[in-house]
Formats: C-alpha cells, sequence, structure tokens
C-alpha cells in the first residue's frame, strides 16, 4: 500500500492564498458564465487542488500533477492571471525538488572523499 500526501500538505503560504485567490476567482466567473463546460473545468480545478493526492515517492511532473493539471483548466475558462501564478508554483515546487536531489548528491559525493582520504 502506497502512503499519500495531500496536495494542500506542505504548501507555502504563497500556495494557500494562491488557491483562495483561485477560489474566489471561480465564484465570480461561475457566477457570470453559466454553460456546462464552463462549471465542468470549475469543478475539475478544485479536485485538483483540494481531493488531487500525490504519492509520497512521485517525483517531477508527477509531484505537481494536480498544479499543472490545475492550470489547464484555469487557462481553459480564461483565468490567466491564476494560471501563470498556478504554474509558476509548479515550477518553483520542481526547482525546490532538483535543490534537494543535488544536495543529497553533493553530500554522498563528500561522505565518499572522506572515505577515500581515511583509506
Amino acid at each position: 500500500m502506497t502512503k499519500v500526501c495531500s496536495v494542500l500538505e506542505g504548501l507555502s503560504t504563497e500556495g494557500v492564498s494562491l488557491l483562495a485567490e483561485v477560489e474566489a476567482s471561480l465564484v465570480l466567473q461561475s457566477a457570470r458564465e453559466g454553460c456546462r463546460l464552463h462549471r465542468a473545468h470549475v469543478v475539475a480545478i478544485r479536485n485538483w487542488l483540494g481531493k488531487y493526492e500525490v504519492p509520497i515517492d512521485a517525483l517531477g511532473d508527477e509531484r505537481v500533477r494536480g498544479y499543472l493539471e490545475a492550470y489547464y483548466h484555469l487557462r481553459a475558462i480564461g483565468a490567466w492571471k491564476q494560471a501563470v501564478r498556478m504554474r509558476r508554483l509548479s515550477l518553483r515546487v520542481k526547482k525546490d525538488e532538483a535543490v534537494q536531489k543535488w544536495q543529497k548528491f553533493e553530500q554522498s559525493f563528500a561522505t565518499v572523499r572522506v572515505e577515500e582520504e581515511a583509506i
């Protein structure tokens, strides 16, 4: 059984405020738009941001899939400002993941180097 964590878990302050902004924007747009396709995109955005669970062992694009899917749906309904911010947030998460991997590599390299010097 794979453990899962919520997309909202560990979300930065910026991420939380972005979700609140997206929700407020969706409420306003939903009031103006009455078409079913628009409502379907709104539901999809809420589901990807609020209900999608990322597997703990997920890497790369899978780690930010909820953000990328929400980005697609935000673009589809014309919420460009929120879409751009969502994309930036997903890129920041991927960058942080890459930095962590690099730090682990440097630490393991330093450990190997110390062991070689001891020999």
